[in-house]
């Protein structure tokens, strides 16, 4: 950021807890490496990156905390399923701003999409290009032509 001097409130900044420092004390920990790593005061969006089993709950209320602190401007998580939600959502009053999840014309996850948008929770995908891996797909070379688009185009619309 320094380096492209940028002023830091023209940033949107998120990051992750990653598994193997989730928990609540872990958590807090990790989220102040990442401020320091960064060289920032503040996150934009800090994400769950796993739901890991046994320290999720642990897990947002350290996020929850740090929020309320303000030193996180939105919460959210990243690869939680309907069940991962409804099981937060009955453990906390505090709704996640974001569900971080794979998504892609090849991976249509809209039932969890719908759960999501009726919990007023923003999806974010991830890999909708698929690394590139289905740009070569029939499918998609005939839209490709059909539309004068390029394969990530077609994949992103």
């Amino acid at each position: 950021m320094r380096d492209a001097n940028i002023p830091r409130e023209e940033i949107f900044l998120t990051t992750k807890v990653w598994n193997i420092d989730q928990g609540y004390n872990n958590t807090l920990n990790a989220f102040e490496k990442s401020l320091k790593r960064l060289r920032v005061g503040y996150i934009d969006l800090y994400l769950i990156h796993w739901p890991v089993s046994g320290l999720r709950n642990e897990t947002w209320k350290a996020l929850e905390e740090i929020y309320r602190s303000e030193k996180i401007h939105a919460i959210g998580i990243s690869n939680f399923t309907i069940r991962h939600l409804k099981g937060l959502l009955e453990f906390s009053d505090t709704i996640p701003t974001v569900n971080q999840i794979e998504f892609s014309p090849f991976l249509f996850q809209k039932g969890l999409m719908d759960y999501c948008q009726s919990n007023k929770i923003v999806v974010e995908a991830y890999t909708p290009l698929t690394r590139g891996k289905k740009f070569s797909n029939d499918v998609v070379r005939v839209l490709v032509q059909k539309y004068n688009r390029t394969p990530a185009q077609i994949l992103i619309r």
